[in-house]
Order: C-alpha cells, then sequence, then structure tokens
C-alpha cells in the first residue's frame, strides 16, 4: 500500500456508540471496532496519510514500527474492501 494514500471515511457510514463500543454500519456491513481500531477510526483525517496513521499508532501503542505497519496498512484495506473508508491520493486532498 502507498504511504501517501489517505484514508478517509466514507460519508455514508453511520457511526453509533452502544454502551461505549463503537459501532459502523454501511449498507449491509457492520463492525464493532476495538480500542486500537477506534483510535485509527477517529484519527482518520485529509492531512493524515498511512504513513502519519501508522506513527500515530507506534506512539500510542508504543509498538514495534514493522508490526504496527502491517496492522494498519491490514486495517484499512480491509475497511476499504468493506465500504467504510475510501482512499485519495495526495493529489485529491480537499482544499480547506
Amino acid at each position: 500500500m502507498d504511504d501517501t494514500l489517505i484514508p478517509l471515511p466514507r460519508p455514508i457510514v453511520r457511526v453509533r456508540n452502544y454502551g461505549g463500543r463503537i459501532i459502523l454500519s454501511v449498507g449491509e456491513n457492520t463492525v464493532e471496532l476495538s480500542e486500537s481500531a477506534e483510535m485509527m477510526w477517529r484519527s482518520l483525517a485529509p492531512d493524515r496519510d498511512v504513513r502519519k496513521l501508522v506513527e500515530l499508532v507506534v506512539d500510542a501503542y508504543d509498538a514495534p514500527v514493522d508490526e504496527v505497519s502491517s496492522d494498519v496498512r491490514e486495517w484499512i484495506a480491509e475497511m476499504a474492501a468493506s465500504g467504510f473508508i475510501e482512499l485519495r491520493a495526495a493529489t485529491d486532498r480537499p482544499t480547506p
């Protein structure tokens, strides 16, 4: 996965908080976020590419970069494939 891609939540995703658990729904797909997935979800932003998201998780969990990088990329790929996020090229960043 290209480090400069920017993962962003799709506007059609419904976000629910059930007793402190974050549940995302889009179409027929529903997922309950783990603690680390919730942190990544809340950290998605137009100025945060894959590399910056990996750095954020490394800092938050004091975990090995290689392991975190693999996990974050896998999560992004799964969330994109399920329709929860879209991946934009850095040149596609919305202007403020």
